[in-house]
């Protein structure tokens, strides 16, 4: 199989080996500390460099612009800045043979050739019979799980046409026209707004598509009246956003119970309280936390300040300035308390309304 002079892989205008960028610095040590005498340092660099995930040890790797698809011309490697920015996806430097009986193909000849993602997409969704579907393990061994769902490519291929909507403006252009985003069909108008990891998003939707808790480990939902105007990017929420954000939505997720108790902390309240390490840290126990509708009492509001003052409990934060506009639009009283503790022994005893107690597992 003769292949074209002006073939990328080929051409003399583009180099198919490069420097291995991971170890460098390893091997320019290794040889700096073998010149200056230290063997014992320069064995260290050298078994550094040797052991590079990227070259294996080679100190070359191939260029991203050797990778090139057959069937669009294009780059096989992903644009991204990162590690992963070099290595090639798709079908890479595949071969088929022909054989004695074969129609189509030649005798005794080997084809090779590489298909980039994209055109693996266009040829899967061209197929009479969808491919099938499933997942690998990402435990090192790569064990494959195949789907018998006889519809999975189909909702393989409506996630990333979703995907790929979102990344085109859709979510965007939904939002601004007041529809929900969670899905590129539906038509139904927006009445809730997501906030993940404290972060603003371009997040709407209806009630069908809503989680049934209003809050959750990462994320809550408000009416989208509360954040009005407000874009999404990623913005941070302000400190008085972020206090009123959480209020309707704690109010919101039990209305009718008077006591909710969660088993973990979420991590807006974590940001509340100016500790994400109570969120994030995983060598930490979790707090636990409780949402007391309308808040305590005088004395019991004294009680729980002083197990702060013990250091049983970690944080008593009463909402009680009305938000007429809201509450009347919601229909309920959205005052409360929020108390936050190392264990849920310490809560209990606190709790104005003792149990039966729905705990919420976030």
């Amino acid at each position: 199989m003769s292949t074209s002079p002006t073939s990328p892989i080929e051409s003399a205008s583009t180099p198919r080996w490069r420097v291995c960028e991971r170890c460098i610095k390893a091997r320019t040590a290794a040889h700096f500390a073998d010149a200056q005498g230290a063997s014992a340092r320069a064995a260290d660099h050298f078994a550094e460099a040797l052991d590079c995930s990227g070259c294996r040890g080679n100190g070359v790797v191939r260029t991203r612009e050797s990778y090139v698809c057959n069937q669009c011309g294009g780059c096989l490697c992903p644009d991204v800045d990162n590690d992963n920015r070099d290595s090639p996806d798709g079908l890479v430097e595949v071969r088929v043979r022909g054989h004695y009986d074969s129609t189509d193909l030649l005798d005794t000849t080997v084809y090779g050739f590489s298909i980039c993602e994209k055109c693996l997409r266009k040829l899967f969704n061209g197929f009479v019979i969808p491919p099938t579907v499933g997942e690998y393990m990402l435990t090192g061994r790569g064990e494959e799980i195949m789907s018998e769902d006889p519809e999975a490519y189909a909702k393989d291929r409506e996630c990333q046409e979703t995907h790929e909507w979102r990344q085109a403006g859709g979510e965007k252009q939904k939002f601004g026209d007041g529809i929900c985003n969670q899905t590129r069909l539906c038509p139904n108008a927006a009445r809730w707004r997501m906030l993940m990891h404290s972060s603003i998003r371009w997040d709407v939707c209806c009630d069908d598509h809503r989680p049934k808790e209003f809050v959750g480990h990462s994320y809550l939902y408000v009416p989208i009246q509360l954040l009005a105007n407000v874009g999404g990017d990623d913005k941070t929420l302000t400190a008085e956003q972020r206090k009123r954000v959480v209020r309707i939505a704690l109010a919101l997720t039990k209305k009718d119970s008077p006591v909710t108790l969660y088993r973990y902390i979420t991590h807006d309240v974590a940001m509340l309280l100016g500790n994400e390490s109570l969120y994030r840290d995983p060598e930490r126990h979790h707090p636990w936390m409780a949402w007391v509708v309308g808040g305590f009492d005088d004395a019991v509001h004294q009680k729980a300040l002083h197990a702060v003052d013990q250091a049983k409990l970690l944080s008593v934060i009463p909402f009680q300035n009305v938000d007429v506009a809201m509450d009347a639009a919601l229909g309920f009283d959205t005052r409360g308390t929020l108390l936050v503790a190392p264990e849920e022994s310490v809560l209990r005893p606190l709790l104005a309304h003792p149990p039966p107690l729905g705990v919420i597992e976030l």
